[in-house]
């Protein structure tokens, strides 16, 4: 989008959020979408939803944000391939 208004393209998503944010008057946007990573309670929340909040696994957490109309991750495939050490992360890496 940038780039058809004669600008340089963002270096990388952020970047575009950030300058979208900070513009004025310019002659397109850089359509944004946030996803939740996480829930966590707020000062102010419930003992017993915090609770609930912390017993609660990521997954869990996940689910319930993407049933609150929260774009998530909790659609994503959570491979069943674990490594024990950083050389067996790095090997995965370069295949």
């Amino acid at each position: 989008m940038r780039t058809a208004h004669g600008g340089q393209p963002f270096a990388n998503p952020r970047g575009a959020s950030a300058g979208t944010l900070r513009a004025k008057d310019r002659a397109y946007i850089v359509p944004m979408t946030f996803f939740g990573y996480g829930l966590l309670p707020l000062a102010d929340t419930g003992i017993e939803l915090a609770a609930r909040l912390g017993a609660s696994t990521h997954s869990d957490l996940m689910a319930q944000a993407a049933a609150f109309g929260i774009n998530t991750t909790a659609a994503t495939a959570v491979p069943r391939v674990t490594a024990d050490t950083v050389e067996q992360v790095l090997a995965r890496c370069r295949r």
